[in-house]
């Protein structure tokens, strides 16, 4: 079982939250706060992240992740999964019906693709290992963060033990993600200044919305128009 939060009412419909890479399930919580008055909102720390301190090594890591999803969410009834980065790239792995993936790859296509991000992970995972503090600076002053304010998210981020993260990067590389297609009912975002994601999306006939003047992390940016992007979806789709 993952350690959650949960906001609303248990009688009403669930949504599950799943953050990204050395996020939380406190990333989530200004966006849950709008969907809580109609929906029960579940808050998941993914494992090696948050309170779920502890990152078990195995042979198939993004199987045995999706595993201890389904695990804590298998008492809810038909939930609606709100993913982002990490936590999409985990629920591409999930046989749910209703899913939206915020900034989520959906994997590479090519085995020099693949052979070039392992490299580039190794090179991270080395510096995370190193030093922790230089590693987050340099992390969110990739280009895909444009915009994004750093220090406040800097400062959740350090809670994180780096150990487990740099064993979370290795586990669950884009390098050893299969690709996978989007299924009929999947919904997209991306912020307007990811060119990278926005590209993505269009290359594979993704159904996906633009949030206006934002980076690669549009929940924390504008969390309000993330909320009325998503709901607007869910009510057209209920």
């Amino acid at each position: 079982m993952l350690p959650t939060i949960q906001l609303g009412n248990k009688e009403n419909p669930p949504l599950v939250f799943l953050h990204g890479f050395m996020g939380s399930k406190e990333d989530f919580l200004e966006l849950a706060g709008y969907f809580s008055s109609d929906y029960h909102c579940i808050l998941l720390d993914l494992p090696g992240h948050g309170e779920s301190n502890s990152f078990a090594p195995h042979s198939k890591p993004f199987i045995w992740a999706k595993d201890l999803i389904q695990e804590t969410v298998k008492d809810l009834d038909d939930p609606t999964f709100i993913a982002y980065s990490l936590g999409g790239r985990l629920l591409l792995h999930l046989d749910a019906p209703k899913r939206v993936f915020i900034s989520s790859h959906l994997g590479l296509k090519t085995l020099e693709e693949k052979r070039l991000r392992k490299g580039q992970d190794a090179s991270q995972i080395s510096r995370l290992q190193d030093n922790f503090e230089g590693f987050l600076n340099n992390w969110y002053n990739q280009d895909l963060f444009v915009g994004l304010e750093k220090t406040s998210l800097i400062e959740r981020r350090e809670r994180n033990n780096p150990e487990h993260l740099a064993k979370a990067m290795e586990a669950f590389s884009l390098s050893k993600q299969k690709l996978f297609e989007p299924q009929e009912g999947d919904f997209f975002l991306c912020g307007e200044k990811d060119k990278k994601y926005h590209s993505l999306y269009q290359k594979r006939a993704c159904p996906f919305a633009v949030i206006p003047s934002a980076s690669h992390a549009p929940h924390l940016e504008n969390p309000k128009l993330v909320f009325e992007t998503i709901n607007t979806h869910l009510k057209e789709r209920s």
